[in-house]
């Protein structure tokens, strides 16, 4: 579930955990030992050219080994799903007690951020609801919302949090610094672009890496929206194992919710369902990719990262969108398969 990286100090090596980059890439657990400049410069050499293909072809075929299995990687009744634990070398099932588990985006996609709007959601009771960029507030607008989640999301409002865009450490230590709710109340967004992400992934998540750290030492929950997972603004198909990397790579600092976009609604079925089944696939540290990845694109795709056991979905409950579902036909269309939903339908 990770990869280890030598670096040589007086004599001992010692293993660093960091996400790999094309550049610096030591595959599968098998330290290559530097002992001077000309053999450190074959080892980058090699490392370069072997080691991302060698990964490729490993994903590749764990992709046609997921095609052609029989039982599919999830139960398509009540949320339960499955992930498979390699040390243990099983599939683990996991209790879809929690029901699908809606992140409201009303404000954040541009609903105007008023007291009564905050006491409209709050009766929907969405897991979260996200007032969008943090920067973009007054310090008295931003004590508005939050005393107006305070007082309407009522005695058990420890169910549902408020959740913020940070872009760096300048807005998450604004955003941790808002008086009136407990550190379990809150939740600090990041954003990740995948087609950034093409030319270093390991840039791309410096900024993350350090507002995950910041977060958990206060006890804040971490959601990374990682955009352009299926095609850019241009229409332009995204590598998917650019976005395997930046899903894995926020898995393995922590982060407590992975939402995988498809902002233009581009994608069809089977892509949504070949992205979420390779990623549902990954084994990682801490929390199983079941419990933490999410999706938000079109109806069709919504329902079958649903089917594949996927619970977390962003959707705007109050303002229409032109690109993506929205949470009254999602919550209908997932109700009426079956589905258990964490918000008040009878409300919405």
């Amino acid at each position: 579930s990770g990869y280890t990286t030598p670096q040589d100090t007086a004599g001992y090596t010692t293993h660093k955990r960091n996400k790999p980059t094309q550049q610096d890439f030591y595959s599968c657990g098998y330290p290559t030992h530097a002992t001077n400049a000309t053999s450190g410069t074959m080892v980058r050499a090699l490392a370069n050219s072997f080691y991302p293909r060698a990964l490729r072809s490993l994903r590749t075929r764990l992709s046609s080994l997921q095609q052609s299995r029989k039982q599919p990687l999830s139960s398509t009744q009540g949320g339960d799903g499955t992930y498979y634990n390699s040390q243990l070398g099983q599939h683990i099932r996991i209790s879809g007690a929690a029901g699908i588990r809606i992140h409201d985006v009303t404000v954040a996609d541009g609903g105007q951020a008023q007291a009564e709007l905050i006491s409209k959601l709050c009766r929907v009771r969405p897991t979260t609801i996200d007032i969008g960029d943090v920067s973009l507030w007054k310090d008295d607008q931003l004590q508005e919302l939050v005393a107006a989640f305070k007082q309407d999301s009522g005695a058990d409002s420890g169910a549902m949090q408020l959740t913020a865009g940070v872009k760096d450490m300048t807005a998450f230590e604004r955003w941790a610094a808002v008086s009136g709710l407990d550190a379990a109340q809150k939740m600090a967004s990041v954003a990740v672009s995948c087609r950034t992400a093409q030319d270093s992934t390991e840039d791309v998540l410096a900024d993350a890496r350090e507002i995950v750290a910041a977060s958990h030492d206060m006890g804040i929950q971490v959601k990374a929206r990682i955009h352009d997972a299926f095609t850019n603004s241009n229409g332009d198909a995204t590598d998917p194992y650019v976005v395997h990397d930046v899903v894995l790579g926020l898995a393995d600092l922590g982060t407590d919710v992975l939402i995988v976009t498809d902002g233009f609604a581009r994608a069809d079925v089977d892509e949504v369902v070949e992205m979420i089944e390779a990623l549902l696939w990954f084994d990682v540290a801490g929390e199983s990719m079941m419990e933490r990845l999410g999706y938000r694109g079109s109806l069709q795709g919504s329902l079958a990262a649903a089917q594949l056991g996927v619970t977390h979905f962003e959707a705007s409950t109050l303002k229409e969108s032109d690109h993506y579902v929205g949470a009254k036909e999602l919550a209908g269309a997932l109700e009426e398969s079956g589905k258990e939903l964490s918000l008040d339908w009878k409300t919405l």
